[in-house]
């Protein structure tokens, strides 16, 4: 191993050992570290946060709204099956009443 000191600086430089397996590491240092920075630009702000945060807000609201409308749409709905149901049943009940008449004016007709 050949070692030159700074003070003869015309001499060409001997590589110390191990020189090649700093220089690596410094470049896989120098990699995370651009790693690093691609992934705290890909980190929003916190301006952007708190918007998102708001849109996120008002999208579940109006989710709920929606929810809600489709609640009361249902219920809506059974209602009015119930009241056509309940016309149906009156409906029957009325024919039947009136073929009885039918029936009982026929036989005193006779």
């Amino acid at each position: 191993m050949q070692v030159l000191s700074p003070s003869t600086p015309s001499q060409p430089q001997a590589l110390e050992i191990g020189e090649t397996s700093w220089k690596s590491a410094i470049k896989r240092h120098e990699e995370q570290i651009q790693g690093i920075q691609c992934y705290l630009e890909g980190i929003p702000s916190e301006p952007e946060l708190q918007q998102a945060h708001t849109q996120i807000t008002k999208l579940r609201r109006k989710q709920i709204g929606s929810n809600h409308k489709i609640s009361l749409a249902r219920y809506r709905i059974a209602e009015l099956a119930e009241v056509i149901n309940d016309m149906e049943t009156r409906h029957q009940e009325d024919i039947e009443k009136l073929m009885n008449s039918i029936i009982e004016l026929q036989n005193r007709i006779q």
